[in-house]
């Protein structure tokens, strides 16, 4: 999308180096009424029809957000093992950093940074081992200014008090208190300053 910036993977953090090859998952959380508010761009994510998996269970097919979540993580390797859980045996701790990082590129640009609940990769034998939630928020280490227009609302939705990042000099404009508006005939992304 013209105007957006690319998400840069962070480098891999260090209790991560030398990580043994095993079963690594991922696991996500979308706040799911953010993700399916009618915002323009992409952003709403409704649900489809319900697709049978197996004799035992079926779940909501889902549109847009999930299936861009899930041809990224299955195009990687990862099989679902539960609900927003994605495994894959004789993975490297490498790999699956450069996956989970590589999920915040989801199209839109900024919609993983604003509707993200919950994003973490781990083992089964430690289970909280890399959970990256509050770093790719809106306001967190690897999600400190805005790569492109983005809504209001999902800006707005940021609680200023939970931001992980506070930069060490003040800037003269921080991006982040620049909101765009859509308009309703074209919804073209105008830039406001909101100061």
């Amino acid at each position: 999308m013209a105007g957006y910036v690319h998400f840069q993977v962070p480098p891999l953090p260090i209790q991560l180096m030398g990580a043994p090859a095993t079963a690594w998952a991922i696991a996500y959380d979308i706040d799911t009424r953010r993700t399916q508010n009618d915002l323009g761009h992409g952003w709403n994510s409704h649900r489809c029809e319900y697709d049978m998996t197996s004799l035992t269970s079926f779940y909501p097919t889902p549109a847009n957000t999930y299936n861009q979540l899930v041809t990224m993580l299955t195009t990687a390797g990862y099989n679902r093992s539960q609900y927003s859980d994605y495994l894959r045996p004789n993975a490297d701790a490498v790999t699956t950093w450069r996956v989970m990082m590589g999920l915040m590129n989801l199209l839109p640009a900024w919609k993983m940074e604003t509707t993200i609940k919950g994003l973490k990769m781990y083992t089964m034998e430690r289970p909280h081992l890399q959970d990256v939630s509050a770093r790719v928020r809106l306001g967190g280490e690897f999600a400190q200014v805005l790569r492109g227009p983005t809504p209001r609302v999902l800006v707005e939705a940021v609680d200023q008090d939970e931001l992980e990042y506070v930069p060490e000099t003040p800037l003269p404009l921080l991006p982040a208190k620049i909101y765009p508006t859509f308009t309703s005939g074209f919804e073209s992304a105008q830039l406001v300053n909101c100061m």
